[in-house]
């Protein structure tokens, strides 16, 4: 068994079309569709963690500063995912 992800994105597609793959991988995965619903399962076990910067309620950027009070140490790669990044043509 690989590593273990966290998805977090409001876009239950996105979380499905991504766990999807990520298990056939392989990969442990675990799939928030929230930022609060993710800060209630973040811990250090995560190596990975997917994330929506722009939710509906807390944002990812949000979630990402509070994640890293409350691991106390930086959290685990993040990696911004939303389709508005790929219109302003950020990679």
């Amino acid at each position: 068994m690989h590593d273990k992800i966290l998805i977090v994105d409001d876009d239950r597609n996105i979380c499905e079309i991504l766990e999807f793959n990520l298990k056939n991988e392989g990969f442990n995965v675990e799939v928030a569709y929230s930022a609060e619903e993710a800060l209630k399962k973040l811990s250090n076990e995560f190596s990975v963690i997917l994330l929506d910067v722009m939710m509906s309620g807390m944002s990812g950027y949000n979630m990402a500063i509070k994640g890293t009070y409350l691991l106390a140490i930086f959290p685990p790669i993040n990696c911004p995912l939303t389709a508005n990044a790929m219109n302003r043509g950020i990679k």
